[in-house]
Parts: structure tokens; C-alpha cells; sequence
């Protein structure tokens, strides 16, 4: 049980970089669609 806690937590710390790689280019496609629209 104690050594798990730790994993789980190193899983959590990716998942919020991955959310932020993720956040970041769905940015970059929406500035590019509306680049495309014009």
C-alpha cells in the first residue's frame, strides 16, 4: 500500500502536463482554423 501511493501520485503529475500539452495545442488548432477561415 505505501509503495503504490507514490505511483499514483507520479500518474497524477503527467496527467496534468499531458492536460497541459493537450490545452496548449488545442489552442494553437482553434487560432489556426480561425487563421484558415478568414
Amino acid at each position: 500500500m505505501k509503495g503504490l501511493f507514490p505511483v499514483r501520485l507520479n500518474l497524477l503529475k503527467n496527467l496534468h502536463v499531458y492536460f497541459l500539452i493537450f490545452t496548449l495545442a488545442l489552442m494553437h488548432f482553434n487560432t489556426l482554423f480561425k487563421g484558415l477561415s478568414d
